[in-house]
């Protein structure tokens, strides 16, 4: 059992490219040690004819949540910026648009 905050969820959505032998549970453990996440899924996994030779697209659903108060824009942006920061440098993702 597990109490709900009263306090909304931030969710976004992060699309990447990796090389494919980067496991998805490599970059979920990445994006879930970021202090704000409560959560991760992955979403969408694709390889074929959209996606560079060598490489699979991975589509994540992160959402942001705290305890004792409501986030702010500027926060969760700050928050995915680390993630993508440390994606890139971790593993060499590229950022899907």
């Amino acid at each position: 059992y597990e109490v709900s905050s009263p306090f909304p969820e931030a969710i976004r959505d992060l699309a990447l490219a990796v090389n494919s032998s980067v496991p998805a549970e490599q970059v979920s453990e990445i994006i879930t040690g970021e202090t704000l996440v409560k959560s991760v899924t992955l979403f969408d996994s694709y390889q074929g004819s959209q996606i560079e030779v060598g490489k699979k697209s991975l589509a994540y659903r992160i959402v942001f949540q705290v305890s004792n108060r409501t986030l702010t824009a500027e926060e969760v942006g700050k928050s995915v910026q680390t993630i993508i920061n440390r994606l890139v440098s971790e593993t060499g993702a590229t950022i899907r648009e």
